[in-house]
């Protein structure tokens, strides 16, 4: 409609710069999806079955998962003798009577990053569940070589590793 209003108010040749621009861009836009990886990791995926395979190997008896994940609880929850949660609905798994024996924080860049509150009382609640124990083993998996950008657009600091 733009087009058609400037040609027929007699801008033809604005029309046509305009029109010429347009398209270039997009066609650059197109082009650099194609064959770029950057910025945003447009090809890339969460490793999910590294996750996976390092709760399968190095769990030992009853299982706890935490997760800023949504996906990784839904898929781990299905295992005898292990629950998971999504952030604070994982409470339900903390009971006074339950007892674990080996605990995962599956924690990362989230949807609820920017929240202070949210995060801050994700955090109060993996501590809770983990007073009284040591760490064992930290695995970064994945990184994210646009994490310095993404942290300047948004204001969210973000990690090269996740």
């Amino acid at each position: 409609m733009f087009f058609d209003r400037q040609i027929r108010q007699g801008y033809v040749q604005r029309a046509i710069a305009v029109a010429v621009i347009t398209f270039a861009t997009s066609a650059a836009a197109i082009a650099n999806l194609i064959s770029g990886t950057h910025p945003f990791k447009r090809n890339s995926v969460v490793p999910y079955q590294a996750i996976f395979d390092f709760i399968d190997r190095n769990a030992n008896g009853r299982t706890l998962v935490v997760s800023t994940d949504p996906v990784a609880p839904w898929v781990l929850r299905g295992a005898e003798d292990r629950c998971a949660g999504y952030f604070l609905e994982v409470t339900h798994c903390l009971r006074a009577d339950r007892r674990y024996d080996s605990i995962f924080v599956i924690s990362g860049h989230h949807d609820r990053s920017a929240d202070r509150e949210i995060t801050r009382q994700f955090n109060q609640l993996v501590a809770a569940a983990t007073a009284g124990r040591r760490k064992l083993a930290s695995v970064p998996i994945g990184r994210d070589e646009d994490a310095s950008l993404k942290s300047r657009l948004t204001g969210v600091p973000l990690e090269k590793v996740f």
